[in-house]
């Protein structure tokens, strides 16, 4: 239950705030812990909006989420971070859209970031997923110690209203909420939680901007929150899932991945290989023979089933024996890949498309296969009892297509 501390809150039903624990994601090593909120109901910060159906609808478009940042003398600080975009576009309240360490580059609107008691500690205001001016309480700021502010800066008052409806009628609250506001990016680097936070980088590229857990004036260091990474194509959204299996183990020979796969048919895909941020290792290791045999008809056969233009020509590895995978993974076999990007695409960003049902499809068709995980479904085959389970409870693969081999 959210305290009842001012008009927003006290017409209304009781609010709440409700952890889907089985939502979340993990930043840094396990250090940061990201899970969706929902409330009930919720202000919104208001801009032009003036009636109650303007703000019920940017209701709607909101998303939540709790933080939960590793502190070694108190177990884990809590943090709310609020997202209001100004517009619905594609899925960006998909954790692995928009979270703790990414931002899209569609993402436009404000941020905000708040302790658990709902107060607010700072915000961004965000356009194409730059940061065109950012803000803090004026107590937060007072709390700053005069930390240098090269911007210009003003105080204002942020309206933040919430619409409901009490019987026949939709009625409207609001509540003030001061702040200090500075035009373009943050430069000082905080030094007490809730203090400011700092950017990493240029205004025109990839930066960091971290946050209330202060900081010791630079990007790197701990309590950096929140760290938001503007979309980059070098970058990938790939999260690794745990793929855990009967701790199957294979002894044969193994090779590397061609960076040219040649197809039976004399079609060439290239092969992109990532870096895994959990060991900082390439995904470009050595795997079998048969996953690489099992790569090649499955691409072949998904082609066969694609138009010209939609055939796909590129792929791009995350993982293979790199990364976390839980301790029987195949992945730690080589019997194993995990695909993040069909033709530069990342799954992440596109959803279930074309390529990747008619890769997995063709997959499921490759007689030694495993495990087919991804965003169109969940199989695994059993050579033992020579089944198939087409629900397999694994976690996870919304972003990338897992594939191994036996």
């Amino acid at each position: 239950m959210v305290p009842i501390k001012s008009a927003v809150n006290a017409k209304a039903k009781t609010r709440t705030k409700k952890i889907q624990w089985s939502k979340a994601i993990t930043h840094d090593n396990g250090r940061v812990i990201e899970v969706e909120i929902e409330y009930n109901f919720h202000g919104v910060p208001v801009k032009g909006e003036k009636s109650p159906e303007q703000v019920m609808e940017k209701q709607k478009l909101s998303f939540f989420r709790l933080i939960l940042e590793k502190d070694d003398e108190v177990g884990y600080k809590k943090y709310l971070m609020k997202y209001f975009p100004e517009q619905k576009i594609g899925s960006q309240n998909k954790l692995e859209i928009n979270n703790y360490s990414r931002l899209s580059k569609q993402f436009t609107g404000e941020v905000l970031l708040y302790d658990w008691d709902e107060n607010l500690l700072k915000g961004w205001e965000m356009a194409e997923g730059q940061i065109i001016r950012f803000f803090r309480s004026r107590e937060a700021r007072k709390g700053n110690n005069g930390a240098n502010l090269a911007q210009q800066c003003k105080n204002y008052t942020e309206l933040i209203c919430a619409s409901y409806p009490i019987g026949d009628e939709i009625v409207i609250e609001c509540t003030e909420s001061p702040v200090v506001e500075c035009a373009g990016y943050p430069n000082d680097t905080g030094g007490s939680p809730g203090g400011a936070g700092w950017y990493v980088g240029s205004p025109s590229g990839p930066g960091t901007y971290t946050g209330p857990g202060g900081g010791g004036g630079s990007g790197s260091g701990s309590g950096g929150l929140p760290t938001l990474l503007p979309e980059d194509d070098d970058l990938d959204l790939f999260i690794p899932s745990l793929t855990p299996d009967d701790g199957y183990f294979y002894s044969g020979a193994k090779k590397l991945i061609p960076s040219i796969l040649s197809l039976v048919n004399c079609d060439e895909i290239i092969v992109d290989f990532g870096v895994t941020e959990s060991d900082n290792k390439s995904a470009n290791q050595e795997v079998t023979e048969l996953l690489i045999e099992g790569l090649q008809e499955a691409i072949k056969k998904a082609n066969s089933n694609l138009s010209s233009q939609e055939k796909i020509t590129r792929i791009y590895v995350a993982a293979t024996t790199n990364g976390q995978h839980g301790s029987t993974s195949n992945h730690y076999n080589g019997t194993a890949i995990d695909i993040s990007r069909i033709n530069g695409s990342k799954m992440a960003s596109t959803g279930v498309t074309k390529q990747i049902t008619q890769l997995q499809l063709a997959i499921d068709d490759f007689p030694n296969v495993r495990e087919n995980f991804g965003p169109y479904f969940k199989h695994k085959y059993s050579t033992e009892s020579d089944s198939w389970n087409y629900n397999h409870p694994v976690g996870g693969h919304v972003d990338h297509i897992h594939f191994s081999v036996r």
